[in-house]
């Protein structure tokens, strides 16, 4: 927030009023919400959403009090709630992201997922050679998990991989999306839950559409441009039946408006 007000002012005044807050905001997740492994040989430390506080979510009690009464144990409940929190803290509203399969069956994926701080590269954690693009790390199982999301071009949105490769990066990752039809969906599993096939949400489009455009690459801004394009226009035609804008569209209608 504060990197597009100086954007677009420029005013370094507000920027040393404020620049302590952040500091401190910096330091509060390095401390609270990092955490270190082994991987390979080397030691890498991953960021997680993660919770420390006790009680339900205060913006939800009596939804997370009606869930939790079915535990017996306090401490039960306890955990129940801090997993609630750390999915609401990610922004990623209830997915089957929050759950790994073991044998065929799902449960939740209790060490949370983890996300590598800094540089991504060929060395790192969560780029899947085989896969073609970054993926969340489970540090309850030790491995990468091979799922779809709009997250796992993070890495582009944000900047944190090796740039002197920036061109073979991003031709994976464009062949990786080869298996997206319609619009960019939140998975691709059928849940049920908002976050999960086939709805797609803004900032997961957003975040697609940025990394991919400001990679420079010419394949790359082109299918930015593609996504951006079906995105506003299935939005518009929405507005023009409902007179209504939504808060997500379902993707596979997508090819189906912009026909």
């Amino acid at each position: 927030m504060v990197q597009l007000i100086m954007e677009d002012v420029e005013d370094m005044g507000f920027l040393r009023q404020h620049i302590h807050t952040l500091d401190r905001e910096f330091d509060f997740w390095m401390t609270n919400h990092t955490i270190e492994i082994d991987y390979n040989g080397q030691k890498h430390k991953l960021a997680r959403y993660n919770d420390m506080s006790q009680g339900p979510r205060p913006e939800s009690y009596k939804e997370d009090i009606d869930v939790a009464k079915h535990f017996d144990k306090h401490e039960d409940r306890e955990e129940l709630y801090a997993e609630l929190k750390a999915a609401a803290e990610s922004g990623w509203d209830f997915s089957s992201r929050g759950l790994e399969r073991h044998h065929g069956v799902e449960r939740r994926a209790d060490d949370g997922l983890s996300y590598q701080i800094g540089q991504q590269s060929e060395g790192g954690v969560l780029w899947h050679e085989d896969v073609g693009v970054w993926l969340d790390y489970s540090t309850e199982s030790h491995r990468r998990r091979d799922y779809f999301y709009p997250s796992n071009l993070a890495p582009l949105w944000t900047g944190s991989y090796d740039k002197a490769r920036k061109e073979y990066y991003v031709s994976r990752v464009i062949n990786y999306l080869d298996k997206v039809k319609g619009g960019i969906p939140t998975t691709m599993e059928h849940s049920g839950e908002q976050w999960d096939y086939p709805n797609a949400w803004p900032p997961l489009q957003y975040m697609v559409v940025t990394g991919l455009a400001d990679s420079g690459q010419p394949q790359a801004m082109r299918y930015a441009s593609e996504v951006a394009t079906k995105w506003v226009r299935s939005n518009f035609e929405v507005w023009k039946d409902k007179t209504a804008m939504l808060e997500k569209l379902i993707s596979r209608l997508f090819v189906l408006i912009i026909i």
